[in-house]
């Protein structure tokens, strides 16, 4: 009797420590897991480097700068996850693990672009894990720049638009040098400068027209040679997008095949279209 008591109580205490020691590893099970959905590390080498200049930018944003990041066990990430999900509003949770959360928009990125059809758990997993790979294999320049370079690209478009300018019946002549390529985000090209190259999403006719060396507004033209056309009573400056009359043009965004008119001519009477 004695020795079945015995028994139980030590098969009630080996089960709870092997509980415990299976919740201690558990983290680390997951980790380890997490990895082996993916199967490769993300690589540095992928994304764009900073200049000094950008990355001084780029860490005013970011925080004190650091030549090294503290390790964190995937203990610490739990915790980490704890602290943000309890106390949402509590923002040393934030600064404490600020570089382990921006490190998840790179793991993010990382798992979509090496996966396809995860289920959700386990995108979850796999984003957690390599968080934290990141996070500890990473220096925190490189968190920065990397991030930095993934921000860029979200808002990175291709596609292109048309425009022109037409005075007294005669169109402007847009082939000088000093026309082309005056921004990265939106710009046009000696090969055919009446088409508008758009790179970065959001760009107006405005932005764009604020890149070259002349000046439109809703009422007057200004050429880089201060040639002004002015809407008077005799004379207007008609903007127009896509055929139609828009005097607030200049503030709407650029979208694919656009097609921005300015003329300056002598008034009608009439009804406008």
């Amino acid at each position: 009797m004695k020795f079945a008591k015995k028994k139980a109580s030590t098969l009630i205490i080996f089960t709870i420590l092997f509980t415990l020691v299976i919740i201690a590893l558990s983290p680390y099970f997951l980790y380890f897991y997490g990895l082996s959905v993916v199967g490769k590390n993300p690589d540095f080498n992928n994304y764009k480097h900073l200049n000094g200049e950008q990355s001084e930018r780029y860490w005013e944003q970011y925080g004190k700068k650091t030549d090294k990041n503290q390790y964190f066990t995937p203990w610490v990430f739990v915790i980490s996850s704890y602290c943000g999900t309890k106390y949402p509003r509590d923002h040393s949770c934030n600064r404490k693990y600020q570089k382990l959360n921006i490190s998840s928009h790179i793991a993010k990125t990382h798992v979509k672009e090496n996966t396809n059809n995860l289920r959700n758990i386990t995108w979850h997993i796999s984003t957690a894990a390599y968080t934290l790979w990141i996070y500890n294999h990473w220096s925190p320049a490189q968190i920065v720049e990397a991030v930095t370079e993934l921000e860029r690209r979200s808002t990175e478009v291709s596609f292109y638009a048309f425009w022109g300018i037409e005075t007294f019946g005669t169109e402007r002549d847009f082939s000088s040098p000093k026309y082309h390529n005056q921004s990265p985000d939106v710009f046009i090209q000696s090969q055919d400068p009446r088409i508008v190259h758009i790179r970065k999403r959001g760009v107006t006719w405005g932005n764009f027209l604020n890149t070259l060396p002349m000046k439109l507004t809703k009422e007057c033209l200004v050429t880089e040679t201060k040639q002004t056309f002015c809407s008077t009573k005799d004379k207007k400056l008609d903007i127009r997008l896509n055929g139609f009359s828009d005097p607030n043009a200049l503030d709407k965004k650029i979208m694919p095949e656009d097609y921005l008119w300015v003329s300056y001519t002598y008034a009608k009477t009439g009804p406008e279209n």
